[in-house]
């Protein structure tokens, strides 16, 4: 559908027609019909749950606006919420570790030292291989020697990781849950 729509409005910008008002309203009348019939087969095509229709939907909105589609939904610390803004941006990518296939996912601003969440995930079990999370400027993490500790779960593109990391400079844990979508 993003590449049908970068060609109807590649399409509109380069004719060179007269009557330009009209056919860019038929092109924009064009997109949203399509984009209306895309949802409708999505939301045919997922089960049952409303949820999962309302994901689908933006999922589908967001690589319209220019995003990757992935997004942070909700993290806890000690059962408590945190601001997901904090976190954002969402990045998804595919690598391999020792031949298996993992899911490095990064949440926070790069050049920024602080509210940084890095989670690896190998893809086939899906079982965490690695967390590193930093917030209020103290850092904990779940190496890979104790990733069996934590859970993952799976549901399409949505994930769910939860476990206790450990403070980098003591033995103090925290509960931590995280779940997010990585768009395709």
């Amino acid at each position: 559908m993003a590449a049908s729509l970068g060609i109807s409005a590649a399409a509109c910008a380069s004719d060179d027609s007269g009557d330009d008002a009209a056919e860019k309203e038929t092109v924009t009348t064009t997109v949203q019909e399509s984009a209306e019939a895309s949802e409708a087969t999505d939301s045919s095509d997922s089960s049952d749950s409303p949820g999962e229709s309302e994901q689908s939907r933006d999922t589908q909105e967001a690589p319209a606006e220019g995003s990757s589609g992935s997004k942070l939904h909700r993290i806890t610390v000690d059962g408590k919420p945190v601001d997901t803004k904090l976190f954002s941006p969402v990045r998804c990518e595919l690598d391999e570790d020792d031949g298996r296939e993992v899911l490095e996912v990064d949440f926070g601003k790069d050049d920024d030292d602080r509210n940084e969440l890095d989670i690896d995930i190998y893809t086939d079990q899906p079982a965490l291989e690695s967390l590193d999370f930093e917030y209020k400027d103290v850092e904990y993490e779940i190496d890979d020697d104790h990733a069996g500790s934590a859970t993952v779960k799976r549901q399409g593109d949505n994930y769910v990781v939860e476990g206790t990391p450990v403070e980098d400079d003591s033995n103090r844990t925290i509960a931590l849950t995280v779940e997010f979508t990585c768009a395709n």
